[in-house]
């Protein structure tokens, strides 16, 4: 890491004070205070009482689909923050490794009888050699780490809005393409629905030039360009559970496309629809 960097991630907190995450996450330039407050709001509704995993879904779904539903849901939630302070872990690193592997060619290019030549330096060490590798493996991370990033998004959309798909097995494009297809019309589940599918679609669009969006899938493009750099790709999403049966509804219930609305009160602040057939 560059020393600038060091010294910035180095620099003692107050004493006497018991700095929470966030803390860190703020040093790093990546302040996530709504998606703070979304965790923390989706844990405190969790109960080690009957009824069991986020209470206020009682008594949809039952109550082992309701325990592993919420855990699943949290469990993308905290992962999304993960992902992103290894994203700029990576980043930090990668402009450390750039940096370095490019000091090696300052000097490369001569200008000799008038004319540029080019002479790579030899290198003075395994680590010369390896400095390419290590750009690599930074940026390679970076996207990575950014693709479980989304893919833990798309898992906490499932769970937030209630999409009848499999959370288990989430990405945030199918996610997406899900939530653009309900019509909004059919109850009042729907429609809330389609206004988190308004939002949503607002905030992608103000994240970028027009357009932008548009074209192949955003979190399978990831995966494509950190596959180029890695023999393995694997998500880092935190799984608990890996299974899913082969009938539609991956818990071995029938369907249900209805979507009841609960009454919005101190306990449903990130979300006003229970769990139709999201597990």
């Amino acid at each position: 890491m560059r020393l600038t960097d060091l010294a910035r991630l180095n620099a003692p907190y107050p004493e006497d004070t018991d700095p929470p995450e966030a803390a860190a996450m703020a040093a790093l330039g990546m302040e996530l205070p709504h998606w703070t407050t979304l965790e923390t709001d989706i844990f405190a509704d969790f109960t080690e009482q009957p009824p069991y995993g986020i209470g206020w879904w009682a008594p949809g779904s039952g109550t082992s689909r309701r325990i592993l539903i919420a855990d699943q849901l949290y469990c993308c939630t905290a992962s999304v923050a993960g992902n992103i302070t290894e994203a700029a872990l990576h980043w930090l690193e990668f402009l450390d490794a750039a940096e370095r592997d490019g000091a090696r060619f300052a000097d490369a290019v001569q200008i000799e009888n008038g004319r540029p030549t080019i002479s790579a330096p030899r290198p003075r060490s395994p680590l010369d050699q390896l400095a390419p590798e290590l750009v690599r493996v930074h940026y390679a991370g970076i996207v990575r780490a950014l693709a479980s990033a989304l893919d833990c998004l798309g898992g906490v959309v499932i769970g937030v809005a209630a999409l009848p798909m499999s959370i288990l097995w989430a990405g945030f494009d199918r996610a997406r393409n899900n939530l653009n297809r309900i019509a909004g019309a059919a109850n009042d589940g729907e429609k809330m629905q389609a206004q988190f599918a308004a939002l949503l679609e607002a905030g992608i669009a103000a994240a970028g030039p027009p357009g932008w969006s548009n074209g192949p899938s955003t979190s399978a493009t990831c995966w494509s360009i950190a596959d180029e750099d890695s023999n393995t790709v694997s998500s880092c999403r935190e799984v608990r559970f890996c299974t899913e049966p082969t009938h539609r509804d991956c818990c071995g219930h029938a369907a249900s496309r209805t979507f009841p609305v609960t009454p919005a009160g101190p306990t449903s602040r990130y979300s006003s629809i229970p769990p139709g057939r999201w597990c």
